[in-house]
């Protein structure tokens, strides 16, 4: 059996840096919805 994730949901973070970047991609991504449900920022 194969279970599909999500990588960012799956990420181990080992530094500021790539908590960092994680942060950004979490930002990305929710901006990206709110754009789909019409939100304003």
């Amino acid at each position: 059996m194969v279970i599909e994730a999500d990588p960012c949901w799956t990420a181990g973070v080992n530094s500021r840096a790539e908590l960092a970047h994680l942060e950004l991609e979490w930002q990305r991504r929710r901006r990206e919805q709110a754009r789909f449900t019409r939100a304003r920022l």
